[in-house]
């Protein structure tokens, strides 16, 4: 021994080898976790959009003048309707579900995939929608049942 210390070559690189397979191991585990918050993050934003087009629907459908059909049928696009506030139409145009009434077009949500109202045998309306979101191929699907009140 000649009294000399320290590492190897050989003991720095495999030092160096084994930190950068834990970095890249630990920066997928980072890449996953922000893909899995971001996917959960768009999902949100994608339901709180849909409740609130569907709760504006259920709103204008439930002060509904004119909505009576026979059951199982389908009401036409677009949905003309009659309520307090005027005559108002639903819409499917380019994948975005619109309202409009003489005066303005409020495009309520985008990204559906169908949008569909049928009566049902109770005499309430049922809303259906799929839409996409950006992270999943997958349609999602939102409904609710309107039993408007102003009709016989």
């Amino acid at each position: 021994m000649n009294g000399q210390k320290g590492f190897s070559l050989i003991e720095v690189i495999a030092v160096l080898v084994l930190v950068g397979i834990m970095a890249a191991i630990a920066g997928m585990g980072i890449v996953k976790g922000v893909q899995g918050y971001l996917f959960a993050k768009s999902n949100a934003a994608l339901s709180e959009k849909a409740n609130m087009a569907i709760a504006r629907i259920n709103r204008e459908l439930l002060e509904c003048y004119n909505c009576t059909g026979t059951a199982g049928s389908s009401v036409l696009d677009p949905v003309e309707i009659i309520n307090p506030l005027g005559k108002r139409s639903f819409l499917l145009d380019n994948g975005n579900v619109k309202i409009k009434s003489s005066s303005t077009e409020d495009v309520l949500i985008n990204n559906v995939n169908s949008f569909s109202m049928t009566y049902a045998d109770d005499g309430s309306i049922i809303v259906n929608m799929n839409i996409t979101s950006p992270y999943s191929t997958t349609p999602i699907a939102f409904s609710t049942n309107v039993h408007p009140r102003n009709t016989n």
